[in-house]
């Protein structure tokens, strides 16, 4: 299958999803007190975050951080690439074919298990792969990633949190996917 037709099948896939019958995009929730909004260079990206993370714009779409460890303890980190920084998936994007290039990208060492589904958030609808390393050890880490179709090719976010208890990353591991943006608006 050719690139094009790859493509022609995400434009479907997208469409069938926003097509009226479908379910309308769910609204975004508020931005919690405290937390702020870090557009990248280009203003091709925004994430949300707490506001004791550190984030690093590299100045070619990669946006990477963490909480400040003075802040808070606990390892909680982001990462969010627009859709034409990292190598893309091959065509046709399936729901399975998604997966497996987040985890490609999560990590080299492949997890014990993971579960993907395919979601709709406030950008629109995605594919989103929960995984969990380290599980039931003191260094366990949940994480959460998403393959978002967009017209120039498919964006990345991953979110990912070790507390003790692991319960205390619900929040953020939530409401990060819900707050990402892009393809900004020029001011």
């Amino acid at each position: 299958m050719t690139a094009r037709r790859g493509w022609m099948a995400a434009l479907v896939l997208l469409a069938a999803c926003a097509s009226p019958t479908s379910s309308p995009l769910p609204s975004r929730p508020p931005v919690p007190e405290g937390w702020i909004r870090f557009t990248t260079a280009q203003r091709d990206l925004a994430v949300t975050v707490p506001g004791e993370f550190r984030l690093d714009d590299n100045q070619s779409g990669i946006v990477s951080g963490f909480h400040d460890p003075a802040a808070n303890p606990s390892s909680v980190g982001v990462a969010a690439i627009g859709p034409t920084v990292v190598s893309q998936p091959t065509p046709p994007f399936t729901e399975s074919s998604l997966a497996v290039w987040l985890l490609s990208i999560i990590s080299s060492r492949r997890p014990e298990s993971y579960e993907s589904s395919s979601v709709l958030l406030p950008i629109g609808p995605a594919v989103e792969v929960r995984l969990t390393f380290d599980s039931g050890t003191p260094d366990e880490v949940a994480v959460v990633a998403y393959a978002i179709p967009s017209r120039g090719g498919v964006a990345y976010l991953m979110a990912n949190c070790q507390a003790e208890p692991l319960s205390e990353c619900d929040e953020f591991l939530r409401l990060v996917p819900q707050l990402y943006e892009l393809n900004l608006p020029a001011d």
